[in-house]
This record gives C-alpha cells, structure tokens and sequence, in this order.
C-alpha cells in the first residue's frame, strides 16, 4: 500500500494538516529537520523529517523503508550526466540502509519535458534511465510512483516525515 501524498496546490489528494508551501514540519517534534542541498542525497531515520524542492529540470528520489524507519532523499541536476556519481552515491547508500530494496516504497519528480534545452528527449531519457538503475539495483517497479513534470510553469518537492511515515510530493504552479 502507497503511502505517497500528492499536494497540487490547490486541491489535497489525501488528507494533509497543512500545504507544504511554507516547507515546515507539521508535526511538533522533530530529532532533526534535514533540507537536502543539489546535487546531493541524505540519509534519515526514525522521528525525522527530510525535505527537498524547486526540481522543474532537475530530478528528485525520495525513498522510505516503512518497516525499518529509514528514508532517503536524493536531488540531482543530471543524474545521467554530471551527477552520475551522485546517483550510484545514493543507491550505493540505499543498500546498505535497506535490507529488502524491494520493498521500499519510491516516488520520482521533477525532470520536466519542457527543460529540454540541450537536446531533444533529453528528459526521458533520464528518466527511462533512473527508473533502470533502481530495477537494476532491486527496487520493485510496483513501488516506484512516477510524478514527473510534463510543463515548466511547475515545481516540485519531496519530503518524507518518519513520524507518519509518508512521502509527500509537492507541486507548485508559478
């Protein structure tokens, strides 16, 4: 079962306390709040909460192990180009943090179609790439949950709070 909340805006697609705009932790008490910096990825655990946002061009990966409290947020430039290391990185992390990656629950934003600007189908196929790497490395194709961006007028967010164990993906309309 998806644990996976969408926030458009305007309207709430599951029940939320409050929209993300205003990127603050819903939930009183929190050990850490970790806000991961591009190109880069960071590692939670439990009663934490994690957080990244403005992707149009770029691609986030939120990752959450449910059973064992542990989440990843990864927020790439080019994970098929200069931060191909960051992406193996992130995975390499996964796996020594998950012990069934495939049962880890994934959302992946951003990547805009509209950002195209070096070459034509640039953005799918990164995204046909990342969705690639995570099979390759053992996450399940049922629980990747694809959000990626189609417009440019758009971005995107992703936290995952370890208290309610949700990832919740953010889109804002300029």
């Amino acid at each position: 079962m998806s644990h996976i909340v969408l926030y458009d805006g305007q309207q709430k697609t599951a029940k939320m306390q409050e929209p993300l705009g205003n990127r603050v932790p819903r939930v009183p008490k929190y050990q850490r709040t970790v806000v991961v910096e591009w190109p880069g990825h960071e590692v939670c655990k439990d009663g934490e909460f994690i957080d990244t946002g403005g992707a149009g061009p770029c691609t986030i990966i939120g990752m959450l192990d449910r059973a064992h409290g542990i989440a990843i947020v990864g927020h790439f430039i080019e994970p098929e180009g200069q931060d191909a290391m960051g992406i193996v990185a992130m995975v390499d992390d996964a796996l020594a943090h998950f012990p069934d990656p495939s049962r880890v629950e994934v959302a992946l934003a951003g990547c805009s179609l509209e950002f195209d600007t070096h070459r034509p189908g640039e953005a799918l196929e990164t995204r046909r790439a990342v969705l690639k790497r995570l099979e390759i490395a053992g996450f399940a194709a049922a629980n990747i949950e694809q959000h990626w961006l189609d417009r440019a007028d758009v971005t995107q967010g992703i936290c995952i709070d370890l208290q309610r164990l949700i990832i919740e993906v953010d889109t804002k309309y300029d």
